[in-house]
Order: C-alpha cells, then sequence, then structure tokens
C-alpha cells in the first residue's frame, strides 16, 4: 500500500464525496476531521463487534484527540427505525459537528437517515416514513442534511456510496428506501488493513451483495437515455475487481491487497445506480428476505442464481456478455471448470451459483433457516411493494411470480 494519501472523486453526483486511502484510517479521518470539516465535535457510529474485539475504535477516538463528544457502539442489522431514532437524540443533545461511521454498510444507512431527520425534525417511526421512499410516500417539502458524515466501511455492501437510506420498520420489517434531499457520506476512508478485522464470511458474502449490483445492472431491460456506458463499464470493473478478489480473500484471508481491490470494486458496482440503472428481482426480494433474520450480503448469494434463471427467457443476450466477462476472469474460470461447467452449455445462473458455492456461502433458504410455506407467502406479498420488483426485467406483479423464484431457492 502506498505511503502517501490517495484521494479520488466518487462517480456519483448527488453530492460528490471524496475517495482516500492510502495511509492508516486513524491518521486520514483526524486530517479531514480537521481540515475539510473544521469539526470540534464528533460523533463516532461503531460495530460492536468491532468494537468489543479490537482496538479500532479507540485508536480512532485516540486519534482524534479529544473531538468525540459520543460514542454509540453497536446497531442492529438493517437499520431499524427506532435505533436511528435514538441515535438523533444523541446526536442532536450533543450538538454535534460531524459524524463518523466505523463498521458496515447498516452503519452508513443509519448515519444518512440520522443527519437526514435531524434536518427535519423527525422524532416517531410515522414521520420517517411520511419522508420521500421509493413505495411511494408523497416527497412533500424536505431539508437536506447539514451535518456532514466520515464513512469508514469494514465491509462490502456500499451502502456509503447509495443516494438514500434503507431502513426497516422495527414494528412489522417493512424496508422502505428513503429518498428526497438526502445525502450519503462527504468523505468515504478505505482501509484493507482495517478489512482484515472482518470475518471472512461476513466480508464474502457482502462482496456478493456488490457482485449482485453489477449482475443485475448489466442484465437490466431497461437501459436509461444517458449515462448507460458509464455504468456499463463500471459494472463490467467491479466484476473483474471483485469476483478474483473474493476468490483470493477465501483462499488467504490475510491478503490485504486482495481486500483492498475489493473496496474498488464496490465503488464501481454502484455507478449504475447513480446513473439510475435499477435492480430486479434479487434485490427486490432480499429487501424482505434480509429482515427475516439472513445477512444483508446473503440475500444475493441466495437470490442471484434464480433471479437469473427466472429472467432467461426474456434477457438471454444481456445474460450471455455478463457470461463472457466472468470466463475472461481466470480465478473465475479455474473455479467454473472444476465444478464442470462450459462456455457452450452453461448459463448465467450455473456461473453464479458455482462462484458462491466456492466462497463456501449459503445457497438456500434452508441454509438461512427460512423455512415453511408461511413465510414464502408473507415473503412474496412483501416483495411486491419494492420498486425493484417492477424494474426487473420480467415485472413481478403477482406473489405467484416471486415464489417461481423462492422454489428454486429451497
Amino acid at each position: 500500500m502506498a505511503s502517501t494519501e490517495v484521494c479520488e472523486q466518487a462517480f456519483h453526483d448527488y453530492e460528490k464525496p471524496l475517495i482516500t486511502y492510502g495511509r492508516p484510517y486513524t491518521e486520514l479521518c483526524r486530517k479531514h476531521a480537521e481540515e475539510t470539516f473544521h469539526a470540534s465535535r464528533v460523533f463516532i457510529i461503531a460495530s460492536g463487534s468491532l468494537s468489543r474485539d479490537t482496538n479500532a475504535l479507540s485508536d480512532l477516538e485516540k486519534a482524534l484527540d479529544g473531538k468525540v463528544v459520543d460514542v454509540k457502539t453497536g446497531m442492529s442489522p438493517h437499520t431499524l427505525m427506532n435505533e436511528c431514532l435514538e441515535v438523533m437524540q444523541d446526536v442532536k443533545k450533543v450538538d454535534a459537528d460531524l459524524i463518523v461511521t466505523l463498521g458496515g454498510g447498516s452503519l452508513s444507512d443509519a448515519s444518512k437517515m440520522i443527519a437526514y431527520g435531524l434536518a427535519n425534525d423527525i422524532t416517531t417511526k410515522e414521520e420517517i416514513i411520511a419522508l420521500p421512499h421509493a413505495m411511494g410516500a408523497d416527497p412533500g417539502q424536505t431539508k437536506p442534511p447539514k451535518i456532514p458524515i466520515i464513512a469508514i466501511p469494514t465491509n462490502l455492501a456500499g451502502g456509503e456510496y447509495i443516494p438514500f437510506a434503507g431502513v426497516t420498520d422495527h414494528d412489522d420489517g417493512t424496508k422502505y428506501q428513503i429518498m428526497g434531499p438526502i445525502k450519503g457520506p462527504a468523505l468515504i476512508i478505505l482501509s484493507g488493513e482495517l478489512a482484515l478485522t472482518t470475518p471472512v464470511k461476513t466480508w464474502l458474502a457482502s462482496g456478493v451483495r456488490s457482485v449482485d449490483h453489477c449482475v443485475e445492472a448489466l442484465c437490466t431491460l431497461r437501459r436509461p437515455e444517458t449515462g448507460w456506458e458509464e455504468a456499463e463499464e463500471a459494472a463490467i470493473k467491479g466484476l473483474q475487481c471483485l469476483v478474483p478478489s473474493l476468490l483470493k480473500t477465501k483462499s488467504d484471508p490475510t491478503d490485504v491487497e486482495s481486500r483492498h481491490v475489493a473496496q474498488l470494486g464496490v465503488k464501481y458496482s454502484l455507478v449504475p445506480l447513480k446513473n439510475r440503472v435499477f435492480k430486479g428481482a434479487s434485490h427486490a426480494i432480499g429487501h424482505f428476505l434480509g429482515p427475516m433474520g439472513v445477512a444483508h450480503g446473503e440475500t444475493s448469494c441466495i437470490l442471484m442464481t434464480p433471479t437469473q434463471k427466472y429472467n432467461a427467457k426474456v434477457n438471454a443476450r444481456e445474460q450471455a456478455a455478463v457470461q463472457k466477462v466472468l470466463w475472461g476472469i481466470e480465478e473465475a474460470k479455474a473455479v467454473f471448470l472444476s465444478k464442470g461447467l462450459t462456455e457452450e452449455q452453461s448459463d448465467l445462473g450455473d456461473l453464479l451459483d458455482a462462484f458462491v458455492r466456492a466462497l463456501g456461502l449459503p445457497r438456500s433458504l434452508t441454509e438461512v433457516g427460512v423455512t415453511g410455506e408461511d413465510k414464502l407467502q408473507t415473503l412474496s406479498v412483501n416483495s411486491l411493494k419494492d420498486l425493484y420488483a417492477r424494474t426487473n426485467p420480467i415485472p413481478l406483479k403477482t406473489p405467484e411470480q416471486v415464489m417461481d423464484i423462492l422454489q428454486m431457492c429451497k
């Protein structure tokens, strides 16, 4: 890793955050807190496991040298509304002028929701749901956040790059994609060394989530009039970074460079969304499978393959293009050949299945404990609420269509 800082402009234009790496994350956070944001009252939201099992949080607090006014350690997966509301009050109470997240994608979503909620005086779950969101709430008049965010991610979910916040109703498990003039982090600090603290299974599963971002973007039938070429190029680069890096990390979890390359792949994987290239059924169903107790990345491990098999009748050409990219990655090609797959007879679903299995990740609902027709029926109905159900290459309009996909996941 380079000893000097490297800064890059992110691809999306909703806020134009900087991405920085090349020096210790503690040093970079201190530098930018002082020089970029002129902050004196920093609120840290940190991963619970990272705080308990490593010195990452204490090292960050020392680096910020008296500027930390409060710390929240540990938030539930899928970003629960009640927890966001509690932290909003904590941030308001200490009059913080900068939020720093140290951990995974749920913390990134939480920080976006917290900053947006504070700007709009949000104090209840009902007020969160009344904000603009992807399932159709009236946008009304909302104010953009004022407090800036620095994100120091420790997984590959990519929430720090997305211009909305996924938050879950703690009462009924409905997940909302909160939109409007919301802002993501102004600065994203990448650290391959810090990434080594993330358990390998968690790291790999979150990486599959980003692979799913790329695959569903490239397989879409809804290409925007402008920006498609940039989106397509970025999604291909994302696969070329993520797929070999994840396979290398599975082989050697201590490989710092592979973890860093995967982090760069996440950046590419979210460019299509910036360019209004929407996802499909894997994400739509995954948004509601997650709150049923399934880890965020594992939803893609389970749903990515059956989604592509379901859609193949309408987007075979697009899937063939993704297959060509995957066969061109030497590490992936070796996996495919070891499983007896061929370029002539294997479809995209077959390749994705082999890739996920090579990472040792779950490929069925049974493996993650989601069984029983009642649960599947609930999931099939709820998934239709998601925007991406309608933007799937075969638009999902009925619970029976979702069940067709779920039957392939058992």
